[in-house]
C-alpha cells in the first residue's frame, strides 16, 4: 500500500482528514486531479487510440482513460513502489512501467495522445521531457502545470509567462495548435490570466 506524502493523489488515502478543514484541502486535491483526466475524453477521442499517461502517480487516472476507450494506455513513473501499486490496483492495465522523465522515456513506439497533468514542474530541466514528447506524439499532447506553486516536491516555480514559454519554445506553431486553459476546483474555462492551474490541448496540424 502506498503512504500519502501530501503529493500524489491516491484517492482511496485521502476519505479520513485530521479535521474539517484538513478533510477539505484532501477534497480539493481530488476534484482537482480528477477533473483533468475526466476532461481529457472530452477533448480528445480516446476510442482505439494507444495513450501514454506521463508520471501516472498511483494510476486511477490511467484507468480511467483506459475506461474511455483507448485500446492501451501505458502508465510511467519514476517511483518504484508507484508502479507496483498501480500493477495490483488495476491489473486490467498491463502497461505500468518504470520511467524517470528527466532522462528515459519509453520510445519503443509513438502514441496517439499524450496526457501528462502536474509533470513540469517536478523535472529539473524539463527539456528532455518535451522533445520526446514533440517526436512521439501523433496527435494530441495534453497537460497541466501549477502556476506560482513553491513545493517541496516541486523542483521549479513557473509563472504564467513561464509556463506559455516553455511550451512555444518546443511546439513550433506552423507544426502544432496550441490552445490554453485555466481550471477552478472542477471547471477548467479558456485561459483568461487567472487560475492556479495552467492546462493546455496541443494537437499536431
Amino acid at each position: 500500500m502506498l503512504k500519502w506524502t501530501g503529493e500524489r493523489c491516491i484517492p482511496e488515502l485521502m476519505l479520513d482528514g485530521n479535521d474539517q478543514l484538513h478533510q477539505q484541502h484532501l477534497d480539493t486535491i481530488k476534484i482537482q486531479h480528477l477533473a483533468r483526466y475526466n476532461w481529457v475524453p472530452t477533448v480528445a477521442d480516446l476510442t482505439g487510440k494507444i495513450v501514454l499517461d506521463a508520471a501516472c502517480g498511483s494510476g486511477y487516472g490511467t484507468d480511467l482513460l483506459f475506461k474511455a476507450g483507448a485500446v492501451q494506455v501505458f502508465g510511467i513513473d519514476v517511483d518504484t513502489e508507484t508502479i507496483k501499486y498501480c500493477k495490483e490496483k488495476y491489473p486490467k492495465n498491463n502497461g505500468f512501467l518504470l520511467y524517470n522523465l528527466e532522462n528515459t522515456f519509453p520510445e519503443a513506439m509513438n502514441y496517439d495522445v499524450i496526457v501528462s497533468f502536474e509533470t513540469i514542474e517536478h523535472l529539473q530541466d524539463p527539456g528532455y521531457f518535451l522533445a520526446k514528447v514533440e517526436r512521439h506524439c501523433r496527435e494530441t499532447f495534453i497537460f497541466s502545470i501549477p502556476l506560482n506553486n513553491s513545493s517541496e516536491f516541486h523542483k521549479q516555480v513557473y509563472t504564467l509567462k513561464d509556463a506559455k514559454e516553455l511550451f512555444l519554445s518546443h511546439f513550433a506553431p506552423d507544426k502544432w495548435h496550441i490552445e490554453l486553459f485555466q481550471q477552478d476546483l472542477d471547471n477548467i474555462l479558456p485561459l483568461d490570466n487567472g487560475g492556479k492551474f495552467l492546462l493546455g490541448i496541443i494537437k499536431k496540424k
